[in-house]
């Protein structure tokens, strides 16, 4: 993996940050602007109940989070109490209607649309996971047969997803592409999912993300010992715009977003402590590859 590479958010422009980044950059300016009267959450919360029917106990918290969208209305009102104007008023309500702003639909759970979102944001994604490989560099074939055995998608999902999976992997092959570090354990590479040609075909496809400039791609080797996140998959995206790095932690029916992500940051460095070299890395997936021809 090289040093120079593009910081350009994909499928973005830089004065269009999306929905998702949208919230986290308006939540941390009315952190900002909140913070700078001296309020607390509390005493916003008193007057906002005060001006708006509808707003209730915690919300703000969840606003200033990036977890809520917010209304005109709203906005406004936050905007006269913490008495800002002019031109920071106007950014922060074009971030709103931003924020407010519905996308495309996309063939994944609800839970996983959060993701979806903010990795097509990210400037730099890394990916951890033990035991099978992370579905952002999944073929469709290795998809379908991981999906195929869920709890939670009906069969008839499995197809589309697995498809919406891989297509939104070609991503990563692309020069405006975010920086990637993939870390898999051995096990990972050796559990056979599907037939000899659905394992090949995926780990001829992880060889081919292995040559790109913008791709680090290691292995964690079965004798390397424990390390922090044995049995914890997760993914880091740090987003340029909202000078935030958040951890996806996704389980069997849903998905958490941690925005304090400096454990799972430290948990990823330790893993990379146990991993090949990306040379040798690459070495142990050709002869994987070779014994399945």
């Amino acid at each position: 993996m090289t040093d120079s590479h593009s910081e350009t958010l994909i499928g973005m422009t830089e004065d269009e940050p999306g929905p998702v980044v949208a919230r986290l950059l308006l939540g941390d300016r009315l952190r900002e602007f909140r913070e700078g009267t001296g309020m607390s959450l509390e005493q916003v919360e008193t007057q906002l109940k005060e001006r708006l029917p509808k707003w209730y106990r915690t919300k703000l918290n969840k606003v200033e989070n990036g977890g809520l969208k917010t209304t005109e209305a709203e906005v406004a009102e936050l905007l006269s109490l913490y008495g800002v104007t002019g031109q920071q008023a106007a950014e922060v309500e074009q971030l709103a209607r931003e924020a407010r702003r519905k996308v495309a639909p996309s063939r994944v759970p609800d839970w996983f649309k959060q993701f979806v979102s903010l990795s097509h944001s990210a400037n730099e994604i890394r990916m951890w996971s033990g035991d099978l490989i992370p579905g952002q560099v999944q073929t469709a074939a290795y998809a379908r047969e991981c999906l195929a055995e869920s709890v939670v998608i009906s069969a008839a999902e499995v197809g589309p997803i697995a498809e919406d999976r891989e297509r939104r992997g070609n991503a990563l092959f692309q020069p405006s592409a975010p920086a990637v570090w993939v870390v898999v354990g051995e096990e990972a590479l050796i559990r056979r999912v599907g037939t000899p040609a659905v394992m090949r075909g995926q780990l001829e496809r992880l060889r081919a993300l292995s040559e790109l400039p913008h791709v680090s791609f290691r292995v964690v080797p079965l004798d390397a010992g424990p390390h922090p996140a044995i049995g914890y998959p997760f993914t880091l995206l740090y987003l340029e715009r909202a000078k935030s790095t958040i951890a996806y932690i996704e389980w069997l029916t849903g998905a958490d977003y941690v925005k304090k992500s400096d454990t799972y940051t430290l948990a990823f460095s330790r893993i990379e402590s146990k991993a090949l070299s990306e040379d040798a890395s690459r070495a142990m997936l050709d002869r994987l590859i070779a014994d399945l021809h």
